[in-house]
């Protein structure tokens, strides 16, 4: 009986060590068996960063491609929105504003403006006089004095504090 178990066995034990001795890395896998899986761990590892930043970069090349429309739509309406306005405008109002209608739009910003000066300066006030700040600092020694009366509506203001 062990004549026919070595009749079979033989044959098939020849065949595999041969081709063992063909392939070196399956040899050395299959007698170091703890160095194999770490390997074998370490190129999973190496695999799964490689594959991971192939996704990375796909997912960016897509992502760039597929905003190119919209991009280009974003400009458009920017470029849009740049030329509208003067389009309207020249289109609107073929005449420039007489010179009685850009005086009283400039006297209404004047008048704005003094306002808004007035109220600084009663702000300005109100600080110097809770804190008791010098008046010799820069600026503070010469605040005009707001008045009342008629000559508030016209803007007078006089000098010195």
């Amino acid at each position: 009986m062990e004549g026919a178990m070595e009749f079979i066995v033989n044959p098939v034990q020849s065949t595999i060590e041969s081709w063992l001795h063909q392939h070196p890395i399956l040899f050395w896998i299959l007698s170091h068996p703890p160095e194999a899986l770490l390997v074998l761990g370490l190129i999973v590892l190496l695999l799964s960063g490689l594959f991971g930043a192939v996704s990375t970069l796909t997912q960016r090349v897509w992502l760039g491609l597929l905003s190119i429309p919209i991009r280009l739509l974003r400009g458009l309406g920017q470029l849009v929105l740049a030329i509208l306005p003067r389009f309207l405008w020249s289109a609107g109002s073929s005449t420039a504003p007489t010179p009685e209608e850009r005086l009283a739009q400039l006297l209404d910003r004047l008048e704005n403006i003094r306002q808004e000066q007035d109220t600084v300066l009663q702000e300005v006030r109100a600080i110097v006089a809770e804190t008791k700040i010098s008046p010799a600092l820069p600026g503070l020694g010469n605040m005009p004095k707001l008045q009342s009366g008629p000559d508030a509506a016209k803007g007078n203001v006089t000098e010195g504090s």
